[in-house]
């Protein structure tokens, strides 16, 4: 898997792709990729600040998930193995976008940590 972290202005950028090999009686080459954003949200939505206002983030994600390779041992049931190509590729999207949702939360909240660490030691 290759990341990569764009820092700009107002929000931060995080690319990835990647590719997932799996062999059955069906082989197939996945080939992912995405790109989240992460931006600031103002829930007060421009009302007068306040230091008890909440923080919030907006974290929208795009995954493309296509089949690069796939080849079948057996020439029977060829509509089977459609089926089979569906739920592995919907599979794969759930399992990859859950793991993905809970590694940016963990480094959201590290950096949260981090700041609020720093701050108090000031």
């Amino acid at each position: 898997m290759a990341v990569r972290r764009y820092f700009e202005a107002n929000r931060v950028v995080v690319v990835w792709s990647c590719c997932v090999e799996i062999a059955g009686s069906v082989f197939v080459r996945l080939r992912e990729k995405g790109v989240n954003t992460l931006s600031t949200f103002d829930f007060t939505r421009g009302e007068a600040a306040s230091d008890a206002r909440p923080e919030g983030c907006a974290l929208p994600v795009v995954i493309d998930v296509r089949p690069e390779t796939v080849e079948f041992s057996t020439s029977t049931n060829t509509q089977g193995h459609i089926g089979e190509m569906t739920d592995l590729v919907l599979g794969t999207y759930h399992r990859n976008f859950g793991m993905l949702n809970q590694v940016m939360e963990n480094l959201l909240l590290k950096e949260l940590m981090d700041s609020r660490a720093s701050s108090s030691h000031r």
